[in-house]
């Protein structure tokens, strides 16, 4: 039956990360921002800073985030951190990130790292909405377009032409929380370019590789 409900009436829950790298097999995660919305509208939020098992993170890291090791100083280690996200999401949760590969190869590879492999479940790849490959499925020009300006930067970085390209805007850039309500709004946008995409349903049948059946 869930895969009959209206878009209107699923309940979307984003998740974004800030990392000491982009290598998902050897970073770690030092924030975590995740949002509930239902029908445009956000309906939860979840955010923590996470102190990474190192002790410390990348000049470069906190150079982007704007994260420094003294915010991280008093903060929950990642076993908390994730058992909290767990909590937030839920069962069976229906996920999105932008440039879902990057932040659920992260989250996977921290629970195998900590032992956490019972949490998987909440963090299935196959019931999670990638907006990158959303937009290369909708709207293939614009991200061709993003990738020619941005050469050979990250993919995960197109979420800042997808956002120009939209007028979508955001408090801050690369920090998890507000990352999260930006891809919550790139979502919504995107679906509106094929009104044809109203059920969950209609959602998998268009791109396939987007979500598991």
């Amino acid at each position: 039956m869930e895969h009959w409900l209206p878009l209107s009436m699923t309940t979307f829950t984003v998740i974004d990360l800030e990392t000491t790298g982009t290598d998902p097999a050897m970073n770690e995660i030092i924030e975590i921002g995740a949002v509930k919305f239902r029908n445009g509208r956000e309906t939860g939020r979840f955010e923590t800073l996470v102190q990474p098992v190192s002790g410390g993170i990348p000049a470069k890291t906190t150079e982007i985030t704007g994260i420094t090791n003294a915010m991280l100083k008093d903060a929950p280690g990642p076993i908390a951190a994730l058992h909290e996200l767990a909590d937030f999401v839920g069962e069976h949760p229906l996920l999105v990130a932008h440039s879902a590969d990057f932040d659920l190869g992260t989250i996977h590879r921290q629970l195998d790292r900590l032992g956490l492999d019972h949490l998987k479940d909440r963090f299935d790849p196959g019931r999670t909405v990638c907006t990158l490959r959303l937009a290369e499925d909708l709207v293939p020009e614009v991200i061709e377009n993003i990738r020619q300006v941005q050469k050979d930067r990250p993919d995960y970085l197109t979420l800042d032409g997808l956002r120009d390209h939209y007028g979508l805007t955001e408090d801050t850039r690369h920090r998890a929380d507000s990352d999260a309500r930006l891809t919550a709004r790139l979502l919504y946008r995107l679906l509106k370019e094929n009104p044809r995409l109203k059920t969950l349903r209609d959602l998998q049948n268009f791109s396939s590789s987007e979500m598991g059946q």
